[in-house]
């Protein structure tokens, strides 16, 4: 073997030395917990959960977004029309425009909270549902462990 192969085998058993090690800590760390199932489960019910109402919300948002381009649409119309040979037209028409843009805002602070308000209660039923779930697999644990020992003889 040249000096260079040498080398290289070396740096490459070095580098696979080192992975190895980090995968031998990676998978400490990442070893599944039997324990924390129930967390997990309940993790990604609540995700589907919170997707499920934002994209509920956006759509909302959206529809108004809609309402307002078209609304904000009709009156320069208005205003462009008939605005210029009559003023209260015009004023009419950007005060309901300024009315209907107001109420779509107050709506959407109204949605938003809702929003936030079911993703704080889709966490708190989650938290909540993973702890029974724990106490449930502790309890099968427990007594799994208490009818073990009853048949193990002692030492």
């Amino acid at each position: 073997m040249t000096a260079k192969k040498t080398a290289d085998k070396a740096k490459s058993d070095k580098q696979k030395s080192v992975t190895g090690d980090i995968m031998e800590q990676a998978k400490g760390m990442l070893a599944f917990n039997p324990m924390m199932g129930p967390q997990v489960e309940q993790f990604w019910k609540m995700q589907e959960n919170v997707l499920q109402d934002a994209e509920a919300f956006s759509r909302g948002w959206f529809e108004r977004r809609h309402e307002a381009a078209q609304s904000a649409l009709d009156a320069t119309r208005e205003v462009a029309g008939n605005g210029a040979a009559e003023p209260t037209s015009a004023r009419r028409a950007v005060t309901d425009w300024n009315r209907h843009s107001l109420e779509r805002m107050t709506e959407d602070f109204q949605e938003w909270m809702k929003f936030c308000t079911k993703c704080a209660g889709h966490l708190s039923k989650a938290e909540l549902q993973a702890g029974e779930q724990e106490m449930e697999e502790v309890k099968k644990a427990t007594a799994a462990a208490s009818e073990k020992s009853k048949h193990s003889t002692p030492v």
